[in-house]
């Protein structure tokens, strides 16, 4: 699986903190990343 840019990762963290008021590590961000874009494929696939 392709990683996810820094940025991204940022970002997610940041909307945690913000909308969650959670406060996220890096690599617990990039999981959640994964499984939400898991997720949204299985989504997708569902439809077909």
């Amino acid at each position: 699986m392709k990683k996810f840019t820094s940025d991204v990762v940022d970002w997610w963290v940041k909307w945690s903190r913000i909308h969650r008021k959670s406060n996220l590590e890096k690599t617990d961000a990039e999981k959640e990343l994964a499984l939400l874009k898991e997720f949204v494929a299985a989504l997708k696939n569902y439809h077909k």
